[in-house]
């Protein structure tokens, strides 16, 4: 798998899109991430962190190894070919371990980052408890939520069209609480689920947060709403690979 630098463009239908040609045994094809207009200058286009999260499961998968044409963060690249590789090759069966190429580092840092603090919200018992523990239980300010995100990578189904127009359906029926609490809701829609085999409940962790990764120029703390506080050894992971998530989000920090 060959990922090449990406690109931003703005479209008439008021959305700016960051994409990137990806080339595999199996064809070449674009990965695009889509935001509002509003938040163009906030999709990074510099590196490539959020299309190695994204890519990572589908070139496990295919056990194709991952060359990488622009930089990508040295932190990202470090914690995901030595920690989370294997990891995910040791602890989910379909899953090969494979190499992947740098062409270049990034420090991670994004100059003029907003450092918004975002959370997916999906209107789940899950979203809720987030919210309520950051926003009105917890006295940090600094880790108050400033913006949802609400992402189309998988959950809304497996046909692109139709999984598409139940995304803006429930986006519009989301807004409603979003507007009573005054936090900005953030779509981000992308074709990530076209490049996979694996079902989300088994990757939605790798798409949710390769989303928000596109928008590192925006978003400098992202809440995911884990369902395992802690690594319970108990529950297989292969089964339940959120099971994993105390251990893997914070791999996918930069």
């Amino acid at each position: 798998m060959r990922i090449h630098p990406p690109t931003v463009t703005v479209g008439d239908d008021g959305t700016a899109r960051l994409a990137a040609r990806i080339e595999t045994a199996a064809g070449t094809r674009e990965l695009w991430f889509a935001v509002p207009a509003a938040h163009a200058d906030h999709l990074v286009r510099h590196k490539l962190d959020a299309f190695l999260i994204g890519l990572l499961v589908p070139a496990m998968e295919a056990g194709e190894d991952v060359a990488l044409l622009a930089p990508v963060s040295e932190r990202l690249f470090l914690q995901v070919t030595e920690q989370l590789v294997p990891l995910l090759a040791a602890s989910q069966p379909d899953l090969r371990s494979v190499l992947i190429a740098p062409s270049g580092f990034d420090s991670g840092r994004v100059a003029g980052t907003k450092g918004e603090v975002a959370t997916g919200f999906f209107a789940g018992v899950d979203s809720f408890l987030t919210y309520y523990d950051r926003n009105v239980a917890s006295q940090v300010p600094g880790f108050r939520i400033t913006r949802f995100v609400f992402t189309n990578v998988g959950s809304h189904g497996a046909k692109a069209e139709p999984a598409r127009a139940l995304f803006r359906r429930r986006l519009a029926y989301l807004r409603r609480f979003a507007d009573e609490v005054g936090i900005e809701i953030i779509p981000i829609d992308s074709n990530l689920a076209d490049f996979y085999r694996i079902s989300f409940v088994r990757s939605h962790t790798l798409r949710n947060v390769a989303a928000v990764a596109a928008l590192q120029g925006f978003i400098g703390t992202f809440l995911y709403s884990t369902g395992f506080a802690i690594y319970e050894p108990d529950i297989d992971a292969a089964v339940f690979p959120a099971v994993l998530d105390p251990v893997v989000l914070p791999l996918l920090s930069n």
